[in-house]
């Protein structure tokens, strides 16, 4: 009983921080969310919905307890495997391709030098050669 309590506050403690990770991403969509981000948020959601009931249960509804817990243990475990299942290999595929043609991580100091340095000739460009709308400087240009 009490590795599954243990384990449990391990995985209140994993869903939390991938929470506090995941949820300042959801304002760097500019239009609308893609089909697989819309189920990765809607099983993430649940998850937490679930653990939210379950926790209240063991703690407060004992009367609950028998009947209810083993069932919301098995929803956590089949959200959990289809959360995994619709992100992981998407993950692990972008990164071998990343890996096999050496790119690294899109936020490296030099590609935010090299996106810097594009921009600002950009803006230094003639008016009539500048495109219509799309380039917003955030700060010193060159």
């Amino acid at each position: 009983m009490r590795i599954h309590r243990a384990t449990g506050c391990a995985y209140l403690a994993i869903y939390i921080f991938l929470m506090i990770q995941m949820v300042p991403r959801l304002w760097t969509f500019q239009v609308e969310l893609p089909a697989r981000t819309v189920l990765h948020l809607a099983l993430g959601m649940s998850i937490g919905a679930i653990l939210i009931i379950k926790i209240a249960i063991v703690r407060f509804f004992k009367h609950l307890e028998l009947s209810l817990v083993p069932l919301l243990g098995t929803g956590l475990l089949i959200a959990t495997f289809l959360l995994l299942g619709v992100s992981v290999p998407v993950g692990l595929r972008e990164a071998q391709l990343a890996s096999r043609a050496g790119l690294g991580s899109e936020l490296r100091v030099e590609d935010r030098a090299r996106v810097e340095r594009l921009n600002c000739r950009l803006a230094h460009r003639p008016q009539s050669s500048r495109p219509s709308k799309g380039c917003v400087l955030a700060g010193g240009c060159c």
